[in-house]
């Protein structure tokens, strides 16, 4: 599934998934993403801007990404998981436009 971002229609991209027999479905550019681990990523995301001025390189950034990741609450995700419902709902409602 390609949502139709220029880093997924260059045409190496094209000329990669041609030669490689992908088939990609036909997905709306900037449709509502229900995949809950982008809300992971926005949380991680988040964590590591509390964590700036501790930062200094690469390996802070993997080291801290890897303790919020492994220390994640499991009720998040299944809240995220319940929702889905009702995010679903709210995006056919409004005719897949940018829901809250």
């Amino acid at each position: 599934m390609q949502d139709n971002a220029t880093c997924h229609t260059a045409k190496s991209v094209k000329v990669w998934m041609d030669e490689n027999r992908i088939q990609s479905l036909t997905w709306p550019g900037q449709s509502p993403d229900f995949n809950p681990i982008e809300n992971i990523w926005a949380e991680i995301q988040n964590c590591l801007w509390e964590r700036r001025d501790s930062i200094k390189d690469a390996d802070d950034v993997w080291r801290e990404t890897q303790k919020f990741f492994y220390n994640f609450e499991l009720s998040y995700i299944e809240k995220l998981y319940n929702s889905l419902p009702r995010r679903m709902k709210q995006a056919f409602e409004s005719k897949g436009n940018r829901i809250n």
